[in-house]
């Protein structure tokens, strides 16, 4: 699946909204203690997941996630997350 430039850009740029909004919300709860299982994604982070699922190949967005985000996720959550947003798509539908 081939992308053009202005897509790729509005991705990066729905990422960047994303993560600051992300800093603002933890950075205001110091003490903020994410309690999640193993293979379980926040709320906050199953978007930004799902969008760079989308954007990219599941394999690479787990890279780009550990790369980034300081985070280790499986390319198994990102699809999960990338159909998460399919479902809310179609429900919409």
């Amino acid at each position: 699946m081939d992308f053009n430039t202005s897509q790729v850009k509005d991705g990066i740029e729905q990422i960047a909204t994303l993560l600051s909004e992300l800093v603002v919300r933890y950075s205001k709860e110091e003490e903020h203690v994410l309690k999640i299982q193993p293979g379980e994604v926040s709320q906050g982070l199953k978007p930004l997941l799902a969008l760079l699922g989308i954007q990219t190949s599941f394999e690479k967005a787990a890279k780009l996630a550990q790369e980034f985000l300081l985070l280790e996720i499986s390319d198994n959550s990102i699809r999960k997350a990338a159909q998460w947003v399919g479902q809310k798509q179609q429900a919409i539908e």
